[in-house]
């Protein structure tokens, strides 16, 4: 048989229709475990195929389990993003999780949270946030929060009912995508200025996928980036339309850079993608596409360095994904800290005799 039915369950312990019918069936369940064995952090699940046809809308269900101090400050509905990185072209699309207004912060001079952890669950729409219906094919959902991210998910959107052979699902996928149109390489020449690096040497095994900021100047810092990863025949620019670099490089592909910038308070200051040129001949090995090359470009080409105090910048490019934190001003701290722990009161007095 080759009909798409995936029934495997996922973090939230549902499969098929559950996440329709019933998608926080096990959510109490699941946070009550998270809690109890301290597992912080971000959780995401949503269903494996999404068959256009019979639904209309994608749900993505977010868990989290944080301190409770942190949470005034970080939370789903106020710092998180949603990611998608459409794996037949390379897209991203970056979105916060909640589309609306988050609640009001706390008065600042009530006490402070009480010291343990709390979990907090959502369920939200892809279609409302990200409009992921028209990304046909495999998608990879996550949250990023400042420098925390969640599991990854793999999202099939499907143009058809369940049960579509994969050789037709696939079929029309590839009709859409499947030709060579890499991303533009403009944007990365002519706002970042990006300067040529040596590659790392030909391999066919390994992936690299490598970020660095060095000081430069006062206030600036040079974000260098060398990557040796698998393409897909979209990056590839035809023989006859090989445009050149700002270096009279030959460009022989594109690679789709996204990058998304948290400051110091996790908010979101920059979701730009670039497309990187790739001047190293693609090599071409088992049917796989390895593209190769170095990069380098000032961190003021992309945001004012001296508005912030710390970075989170995340780096994505197909499954490729790298975080580097860039300290801007010597010796900053997260300004949040645990509550004092209390401590028990013991009765001193002499009893009475």
């Amino acid at each position: 048989m080759d009909e798409m039915n995936d029934q495997t369950a996922g973090p939230f312990g549902l499969s098929g229709e559950q996440y329709w019918d019933n998608p926080m069936a096990n959510k109490n369940d699941l946070a009550s475990q998270r809690l109890s064995n301290n597992e912080y952090g971000l959780l995401v699940d949503g269903p494996p195929e999404v068959f256009l046809q019979d639904h209309s809308t994608v749900p993505v269900l977010a868990l989290r389990v944080i301190e409770t101090y942190r949470s005034v400050k970080y939370s789903l509905s106020t710092t998180t993003q949603v990611v998608s990185v459409h794996l037949e072209t390379g897209a991203v699309i970056v979105r916060k999780l909640t589309p609306y207004p988050p609640p009001p912060l706390p008065d600042f001079e009530e006490p402070p949270p009480a010291p343990g952890s709390i979990a907090e669950c959502i369920d939200e729409d892809l279609m409302e946030i990200s409009s992921i219906q028209s990304d046909l094919g495999s998608n990879r959902v996550f949250l990023l929060c400042g420098p925390e991210i969640s599991n990854k998910i793999m999202m099939k959107i499907v143009p058809g009912k369940r049960g579509i052979s994969y050789k037709e699902y696939r079929e029309v996928v590839d009709a859409r995508y499947n030709i060579q149109t890499p991303f533009p390489i403009t944007g990365s020449v002519n706002k970042l200025e990006i300067e040529r690096l040596n590659p790392p040497e030909p391999n066919s095994e390994n992936t690299v996928w490598e970020m660095n900021a060095l000081k430069e100047g006062e206030a600036d810092y040079r974000i260098t980036m060398t990557f040796n990863i698998k393409g897909i025949n979209r990056f590839i620019f035809p023989e006859e339309n090989r445009p050149l670099d700002n270096n009279n490089n030959t460009v022989f592909a594109s690679i789709p850079l996204a990058m998304i910038v948290f400051d110091q308070d996790r908010n979101t200051i920059l979701r730009e993608q670039f497309g990187i040129p790739v001047t190293e001949e693609p090599l071409i090995y088992n049917d796989d596409i390895w593209l190769r090359g170095g990069i380098s470009f000032l961190l003021s080409n992309l945001i004012d360095p001296g508005m912030y105090q710390y970075l989170y910048t995340w780096f994505i490019c197909m499954d490729n994904i790298q975080m580097l934190k860039i300290e801007l001003e010597e010796g900053w701290e997260d300004d949040l800290v645990p509550p004092p722990s209390r401590i028990p009161k013991f009765n001193t007095d002499k009893p009475e005799e």
